[in-house]
């Protein structure tokens, strides 16, 4: 007869094995039931991400080609998408008189499906002529990689200008990509910058891969489940610990800004949108950071501030509002 912990031990066995194959049923059939709708790519060429030793992946350097876009809220209109020898995009208008105007961010001021001259960086060197615009964000980008461009990064070398401004455009989906949340861990992802609080101190460590291998991996596939994305799962308590370690990789942005460029202003600005911007703005300017609240500017949900219904990135107006407004704020 069977000892009891030897019962024990195979009945946990076996209700693993049953509730994982359960898990599996439901996985299948969430795949066949509501089939994935993947997003309409920016350009029919898909311009290539290639990676980045400090900022994990960054846009095809050298890079030019125009395409028809078609979309909900324009219609059917010609793109044009340019990166220069970095892979930075190229900005439009504007020449500068001594002054720069850096933008960081992700996607959203990128410009996804956005035609060279329509990016927020675009749009605001048109309004402000005096500054030289510089386009350095890229899509899947986050606040950790702000820090990783100016810890590593030669800007010095990049910027024609010795003094100006340095525009961060947070939006919501940052947070979750600064600490690695499972909803946020694509492929890009894993060899993202990777920095954490230890003794109330930012460290870095390297990259997802290198500093957390088994929870990267672990990670990875559960971003890619339908039955883990379709209950919107998150693990306890990790939304304030998200908010914490951005508004502290913002402050410590800001520092190595000014180190690099006495004089000039480092400026986080809110896109509309975000329920976490009062919360953040209150905590980073307390610790001296200038910020421009435009998270109330227009309303998301608004058909006209996005591309398509599957496909939430700024539209080419939402963009120009944007870029009007921080231009009146600066």
């Amino acid at each position: 007869m069977r000892s009891r912990p030897l019962r024990v031990a195979v009945w946990l066995v076996t209700t693993l094995l049953v509730v994982c194959a359960l898990l599996g049923i439901a996985e299948s059939a969430l795949r066949i039931l509501v089939p994935y709708r993947q997003m309409p790519p920016p350009e029919p060429y898909r311009l290539r991400w290639i990676k980045d030793k400090h900022l994990g992946h960054r846009a095809q350097p050298g890079f030019r080609a125009r395409y028809v876009d078609r979309s909900r809220c324009c219609g059917e209109r010609k793109v044009g998408i340019s990166t220069d020898e970095r892979g930075h995009r190229i900005t439009v208008g504007g020449g500068g008189e001594g002054r720069f105007a850096v933008f960081f961010g992700c996607s959203f001021t990128f410009g996804w499906r956005l035609d060279d001259r329509e990016t927020i960086p675009s749009v605001f060197a048109s309004l402000r002529p005096e500054y030289r615009a510089y386009n350095l964000a890229f899509s899947d980008y986050g606040t950790s990689q702000l820090l990783a461009l100016l810890e590593h990064k030669p800007l010095r070398g990049w910027i024609r200008e010795d003094r100006g401004v340095f525009v961060y455009v947070y939006a919501d989906p940052h947070p979750p990509r600064n600490s690695g949340a499972i909803g946020a861990f694509t492929q890009r992802r894993m060899d993202s910058p990777c920095y954490m609080i230890e003794d109330g101190q930012l460290v870095s460590k390297g990259s997802f891969r290198q500093a957390r291998p088994v929870w990267s991996w672990l990670a990875r596939r559960l971003c890619d489940s339908r039955l883990w994305m379709r209950f919107n799962a998150r693990l306890p308590d990790s939304h304030e610990r998200e908010l914490r370690l951005t508004g502290e990789l913002i402050v410590a942005s800001k520092r190595r800004f000014e180190a690099l460029f006495p004089g000039s202003r480092f400026v986080v600005a809110f896109y509309p949108g975000s329920p976490d911007a009062a919360i953040i703005r209150q905590w980073v300017s307390q610790r001296g950071v200038e910020t421009v609240d435009l998270s109330r500017l227009f309303k998301v949900q608004d058909p006209r501030a996005f591309l398509d219904d599957d496909d939430r990135h700024p539209s080419p107006e939402a963009a120009r509002r944007f870029a009007r407004a921080l231009a009146e704020k600066l």
